[in-house]
Formats: structure tokens, C-alpha cells, sequence
């Protein structure tokens, strides 16, 4: 069964904060996508925030991100 647009979006955007795993946790700490198609992206190393990036996102028809 295939997703809809609507659905891909509502599954981004229930979790508040996507958290990386902690063998990943120096490179990307989190990803948060808003209802408004804007987000933010946290990067982190040696236990710091090293970039924090506002984004803007849609799901194209064939269900990427961009």
C-alpha cells in the first residue's frame, strides 16, 4: 500500500524532534520538521552544538524530500 503526500508529511511531523543514535550522535544530533514546511537541523561533535540550521522542506509528488 502506497503513502500519500499528506501522510508522508503527517508521519514527519508527529515526532517533535527526530533524535540521531547515539554512533551517530557527533555528526547529526536531530532533525525537526514543522507543519509550516520549515525545520531545523542540529549538528553537534566532542559533545557541542557545532551548526543549528532553519530549513525549508516539501514532499515532492514522487515522495522525496527536498
Amino acid at each position: 500500500m502506497s503513502k500519500t503526500i499528506e501522510q508522508i508529511k503527517d508521519i514527519l511531523q508527529s515526532t517533535r524532534r527526530w533524535n540521531a543514535g547515539l554512533q551517530w550522535y557527533d555528526f547529526l544530533l536531530a532533525v525537526e520538521f514543522h507543519q509550516d514546511g520549515t525545520g531545523e537541523m542540529m549538528y553537534g561533535g566532542g559533545q557541542a552544538l557545532r551548526s543549528d540550521i532553519i530549513f525549508h522542506y516539501e514532499v515532492s509528488a514522487d515522495m522525496q524530500i527536498h
